[in-house]
């Protein structure tokens, strides 16, 4: 399951919400995930806007509480969120700060995946391109 979200985030914790668990007073939002939190097989990614590569690292699981996934640094920003495993259903919380637009890193850095050097300066540049035969 891919989240995405419109704008650009500081990502804090992402959290899975068992079934009839509650985030507190202050938040309306309770669990439906299915099986038990215990017995389901998850791993959350996120996509690393800040990297000069297509990294999407995985989240690390925390310690204290169960379901609850971290960062893998701080002032980890995304717009992307990937969760895979074996579910029925789940409800997920994420924690975070939303990015101005302004300091937001630019849309784009894909192209940084690909070294200088091998980037065709032209169209078809066939010395740079790996084409088959």
């Amino acid at each position: 399951r891919v989240l995405r979200f419109p704008e650009h985030i500081a990502l804090r914790s992402v959290r899975v919400l068992g079934r009839g668990q509650q985030l507190g007073t202050d938040y309306p939002l309770e669990g439906k995930s299915f099986p038990d939190l215990r017995t389901m097989s998850l791993s959350v990614f996120a996509v690393d806007r800040e990297s000069a590569s297509s990294t999407m690292p995985r989240l690390i699981a925390g310690e204290t509480e169960l379901g609850t996934f971290l960062p893998p640094k701080t002032n980890f920003i995304t717009n992307c969120i990937v969760l895979r495993g074996e579910y029925l259903r789940v409800t997920l919380a994420v924690f975070g700060r939303k990015i101005p637009a302004s300091q937001a890193p630019p849309d784009g850095l894909e192209l940084q995946v690909i070294p200088a050097y091998l980037r065709p300066t032209a169209a078809l540049e066939e010395t740079r391109l790996d084409l088959p035969d």
